[in-house]
C-alpha cells in the first residue's frame, strides 16, 4: 500500500480522504500503480524480462488521484465551497 509520511493534505485533499478513506485510496493507488508499471513493462519489454527498476511514483500518483477525485466530485466541491463561504466574516 502507498505510505506517504509525513503527508499534510490540502483542504480539498482532506475532504477526499474523509469521504473515501486513507486506506481505501492508498490500496487503490498501489494496485493501479502496480498495474501501470506491469502493463508498460510487458508492452515494451515483454513479461519474460525481469523488472529491475527502482522508480517510485507512488507519491505523485497519490496526490494526482486525490486532486482528480476532488475535481470530479461535485458533492465535495460544494462542501468545500460551503466551508470557505462559512469562514468569511460579515
Amino acid at each position: 500500500m502507498t505510505y506517504l509520511k509525513p503527508f499534510k493534505p490540502s483542504p480539498t485533499q482532506q475532504l477526499v480522504l474523509n469521504k473515501y478513506g486513507w486506506q481505501t485510496v492508498g490500496r487503490r493507488v498501489t494496485a493501479e500503480t502496480t498495474a501501470f508499471w506491469r502493463n508498460l513493462h510487458n508492452y515494451f519489454l515483454g513479461s519474460e524480462v525481469p523488472n529491475n527498476s527502482d522508480i517510485n511514483i507512488d507519491c505523485l500518483m497519490y496526490i494526482a488521484v486525490l486532486d482528480y477525485l476532488y475535481q470530479n466530485d461535485v458533492e465535495l466541491q460544494e462542501e468545500y465551497e460551503k466551508e470557505v463561504t462559512d469562514d468569511i466574516p460579515y
